[in-house]
């Protein structure tokens, strides 16, 4: 072989060397980038995971506060029922005490004009 046959052929297979040398690094840098790529996924889709469960745990808190809601309401209806029920008895009660009264004196007039006889 001649010097410059000699020249190319190291040139060559040093070139070869670093090639291959460059691969094998591109190679391990991609598995750890897949790698890096497969745990990301897996923790989007923990974090998936999580933000449903929020979501039914929301939907169910929202549901339990809108019948609480509806409670409360019927709740104050009745109430202001009630009052007006009792309100209205109150008022039956002092018509009944006035008429006791008023029959009491006539009843006492009734007994001594009796008792007169």
């Amino acid at each position: 072989m001649t010097e410059l046959e000699r020249l190319l052929t190291q040139s060559l297979t040093t070139i070869e060397q670093e090639l291959r040398e460059t691969q094998i690094r591109q190679g391990t840098m991609l598995e750890n980038q897949q790698t890096t790529l497969q745990d990301c996924q897996k923790t989007l889709a923990a974090h998936n995971t999580t933000i449903e469960a929020q979501q039914n745990t929301l939907t169910q808190q929202s549901i339990h506060l809108n019948n609480q809601a509806t409670t409360l309401h019927r709740l104050e209806q009745q109430t202001t029922s009630l009052a007006a029920e009792q309100q209205e008895h109150a008022q039956h009660l002092l018509h009944l005490s006035g008429l006791y009264t008023n029959l009491e004196g006539l009843l006492a007039k009734l007994n001594s004009l009796l008792q007169g006889r």
